[in-house]
């Protein structure tokens, strides 16, 4: 019975680790390999647009999915900055000249360096552009998403006669600024996390800094860090795994659509 056990056992670490090596799998040196491995990633969707372009005076890849980005974004903020700098006359011979010209052609924009193709995976899902430089470790990721979102509007569920008419919406960033209006303190913390295995979901912790119990914060980022799941559609979803197994007729959790009362609650420390 041990015996098996612990054969089970090392299976399982062995898989474990195979995981780990996976998710850092280094960029690939040569062109045509890394872009026949993000084809083979995406499984040749239809909105996957992958573009060989000349990048400084070395072979290069633009890559983003259409249906996650602002073609007119696209052109403007990557496009055309690549064609300025032909009258540069910038020239690539190291990773770190890659990277200084990556800061200068992009400094307006949203940018990153990734070295590891999980993460490249992860940025194209999420909206942002890829531009790969042929023997360069390190792409650059650039913020261009752009998706429709319904305009803010009255809370459906939770109307009030004083006060503000604005209500939470499906954009995790329009949320965040909603709150962020609200309490213009240095203070107030946004820790992102990402839950579900398939639809890799944005999440945050919100807290002001100083006023709620880092003890508190500690256990909602445990638990929140202990999710193991498929798929997070929506807050219920991450209520299920966090709340406390108390047979109670009380509600352990409280949920609001309206910004103010959010707000309200940061500032008594919740």
């Amino acid at each position: 019975m041990y015996k098996k056990w612990r054969k089970k056992r090392q299976g399982r670490n062995k898989e474990n680790h195979k995981n780990r090596d996976s998710e850092h799998t280094p960029i690939d040196l040569h062109l045509q390999d890394f872009k026949d491995k993000i084809q083979q990633t995406f499984v040749n969707s239809a909105d996957l647009f992958i573009e060989e372009m000349k990048v400084v005076d070395q072979r290069g890849l633009l890559i983003y999915l259409s249906t996650m980005t602002d073609s007119v974004v696209v052109t403007e903020k990557v496009v055309n900055p690549l064609l300025s700098i032909e009258e540069k006359q910038a020239t690539v011979y190291s990773q770190e000249d890659w990277e200084e010209i990556g800061h200068e052609l992009f400094s307006g924009t949203q940018h990153t360096f990734i070295e590891c193709e999980k993460e490249v995976v992860t940025s194209i899902l999420q909206g942002y552009a890829i531009l790969y430089l042929e023997g360069m470790t390190r792409v650059l990721s650039l913020r261009v998403h752009h998706v429709e979102y319904r305009s803010l509007e009255e809370p459906s569920t939770q109307t009030v006669v004083r006060g503000p008419k604005d209500g939470f919406t499906e954009n995790l960033d329009t949320n965040l600024s909603l709150i962020r209006r609200r309490i213009k303190n240095s203070s107030l913390c946004f820790e992102a996390h990402t839950l579900g295995s398939e639809t890799a979901t944005n999440v945050h912790i919100a807290y002001l800094d100083g006023v709620a119990n880092k003890k508190i914060v500690e256990e909602v980022r445990s638990r929140l860090m202990s999710i193991k799941t498929h798929a997070v559609f929506e807050s219920s979803n991450i209520e299920e795994f966090i709340v406390d197994k108390t047979f109670t007729p009380f509600p352990l959790i409280y949920n609001t659509e309206r910004p103010d009362c959010v707000s309200a609650h940061l500032i008594e420390g919740r």
